[in-house]
């Protein structure tokens, strides 16, 4: 019965150490998250008190404020100006500026042909001028 008594004795002992260290690893894990939670909210609290400063913030209110003056402007201007509506002369504008826009981009070949000149041009006066510094 003594050895018995033992042996219950020792997996007392045995579960009692199991149990110790599985809770001293469960708290330094969370202690380690503890830390990285607190990390994480302090980096967050500064992001957010740098970004909604007070003087930024009457910056972004200012700048709304005047966004919506203009929106209200422009809405009272088109509101006061009452032109009779002419699909026909409007389709009419739009076809005379798509012909000069096709007028332009026929000239774009021309245009980056004379900035490949320049560029190329700007290649070699900067290669001779190299040149001339390496042999003097």
């Amino acid at each position: 019965m003594k050895q018995r008594e033992t042996s219950v004795e020792t997996n007392i002992i045995n579960i009692t150490m199991v149990a110790s260290v599985t809770t001293a690893f469960c708290m330094v894990i969370l202690t380690f998250a503890l830390v990285a939670s607190i990390v994480w909210s302090v980096n967050t609290v500064d992001g957010l008190r740098s970004t909604y400063h007070p003087d930024k913030i009457s910056s972004i209110v200012d700048q709304i404020s005047d966004t919506v003056n203009v929106l209200h402007s422009t809405t009272h201007m088109l509101q006061s100006n009452q032109v009779e509506f002419d699909p026909v002369i409007e389709f009419q504008n739009f076809a005379e500026t798509l012909k000069l826009l096709v007028d332009a981009l026929e000239e774009i070949p021309i245009v980056v042909g004379e900035a490949a000149a320049w560029r190329n041009m700007s290649t070699s006066s900067l290669t001779h001028l190299r040149d001339i510094v390496l042999k003097w």
